[in-house]
């Protein structure tokens, strides 16, 4: 029979749960600000539970602040539930998102470091090896992203993988193909803007426009006018436009995506940190 104790501590674990269930609902839904007061409480109420189930909740702290853009605070909260778990898996996933607000603040090689001991950690994980087709990407080592981003189709992460690497491989097709697949939202929308680029790079100018159109009205929908990703796509579309010879549209644009980073949540002193 359970004494008053255990009844208390029950109630106690329930309430924490249903805090974490609530704030993972509003962070799917883009609601950042309700997420993390939702996280907050929820770490409150989890003095009593295990080291992992409290990684758990810091780590989802990180994962709303990078949504938010504020990588540096991200990182503060990875770098917290990477100390606290104690399954590989947890110690993996918070390496993993640490290393994804290493890579958004382009320091590449940390970066790197960080996603091949999640790697190490859980060899199987898809996003890791994502993490890694992405992170290689960016350094210019394209033997070694193809690799990883094959890795991470044979084990299952999908469009995504699919995605980059077919923008990897200059196939504007399938990755037209694949966008197609994918349901709205910010990570479509991510996808679209490599097949804008590509497009560019191919010579595909109008299209480009199009696609890079396109990408602007889903990141609006998506996450709205304050988050980085849009103020940079926007400056994409500007350059397009000036380089086509639409220039008043350009110089409309190019505010817009003035005014979009002035408003931005992004921590700026983060953009400004020095790259490593």
């Amino acid at each position: 029979m359970l004494n008053r104790m255990h009844v208390l501590l029950l109630l106690f674990l329930v309430d924490w749960q249903t805090e974490f269930r609530t704030a993972e609902a509003y962070l799917a839904q883009g609601s950042t600000t309700q997420a993390k007061v939702a996280f907050e409480r929820a770490l409150s109420q989890s003095g009593g539970t295990s080291a992992d189930n409290q990684a758990a909740i810091h780590d989802a702290l990180g994962r709303t602040e990078f949504a938010s853009g504020r990588f540096r605070n991200a990182q503060r909260w990875f770098e917290k539930a990477a100390a606290l778990a104690t399954e590989p898996a947890g110690q993996a996933a918070a390496l993993g998102n640490l290393a994804r607000s290493h890579l958004a603040l382009g320091e590449l090689r940390v970066a790197n470091t960080l996603a091949a001991r999640a790697a190490d950690l859980l060899s199987s994980s898809p996003s890791i090896s994502l993490l890694q087709g992405q992170i290689s990407f960016r350094l210019g080592d394209l033997p070694a992203a193809r690799r990883s981003l094959q890795k991470a189709v044979t084990l299952g992460a999908g469009s995504v993988a699919l995605a980059d690497l077919a923008f990897l491989s200059a196939a504007p097709n399938l990755l037209e193909e694949i966008i197609d697949g994918m349901p709205p939202g910010h990570t479509r929308a991510r996808a679209l803007r490599n097949l804008g680029l590509l497009q560019w790079r191919n010579g595909d100018r109008r299209q480009a426009v199009a696609t890079l159109h396109r990408t602007i009205l889903e990141l609006e929908a998506a996450v709205g006018p304050t988050h980085p990703d849009l103020s940079a796509t926007l400056t994409d579309y500007a350059e397009a436009l000036e380089k086509i010879g639409r220039k008043t549209e350009a110089r409309e644009v190019s505010r817009r995506a003035a005014l979009s980073s002035n408003a931005a949540t992004v921590d700026w002193r983060d953009l400004q940190a020095p790259r490593r």
